[in-house]
Order: structure tokens, then sequence, then C-alpha cells
């Protein structure tokens, strides 16, 4: 893998979040505001938009540094997602310190989905 490669992967790790309407989103790849409301706007609601818009898999980056001869029940897969979760946690508390949240673990062995859900109530 390149350094390039491996920067792309990151990024989510130090994601850009966005308050749109009251609500938090990742805003994967920076692609700003107007994209994300444009996509909130392909949803039902913006708490339902939150729901799917906010799933962030690592599982590709994960294949990409170690092969993808690991496990989902891997303790170190999940001390990976556990750094995820930190990163964020401390991201939105800064910027947004009010805000209400759960990080949630999206794990789907089946559908080979692994990763983090950022969502509010």
């Amino acid at each position: 893998m390149d350094l390039y490669r491996l920067a792309y992967l990151l990024d989510d790790l130090v994601a850009e979040f966005v308050e749109i309407d009251g609500r938090l989103f990742v805003d994967t790849k920076g692609k700003g505001e107007a994209a994300l409301r444009e996509r909130i706007a392909s949803h039902a609601s913006p708490r339902e938009a939150q729901s799917w818009m906010n799933i962030v898999l690592i599982e590709q980056f994960i294949d990409e540094v170690v092969g993808d001869d690991w496990s989902f029940s891997d303790p170190s897969a999940h001390r990976i997602l556990s750094i995820y979760e930190a990163a964020w946690t401390h991201q939105i508390k800064a910027r947004y310190p009010m805000a209400a949240f759960k990080i949630q673990r999206a794990i789907d062995e089946e559908a080979g989905d692994f990763g983090l859900r950022l969502v509010q109530e």
C-alpha cells in the first residue's frame, strides 16, 4: 500500500462532522455541506438519513493493511474500532460540546461490513 492510499483510508479516523438542522453527519471524504444536504433530501427524514449516511466501514482498510485473513471476532479488529470511537468522540465533543450522540458498532459478517455508525436520538 502506498502513502496516498493509507492517507485516504485513514481519512475517516479524523472525520469531518457537520451539523445540519440539529443533526450531526459524517462528511466522508470532504464532500461538503451542499452534497450532504442533497443526500439527506433523498431520505424520508433527516433521522433516517443520519442512520444510513453515518455508517463508516473500515474492513477495506484492515484488508489492505493486513490482508483478508482476519476475523470479525479478532480482538485487534475491535481495538481498531475502539480507536475510531475514541477519536470521533473527542472530535465531536470538542466541536459540538452540547451534542447528544452515540457511536455504535456496525458489524455484519454475512455482508462483510465492519465499522461504526454515528446516531442521535
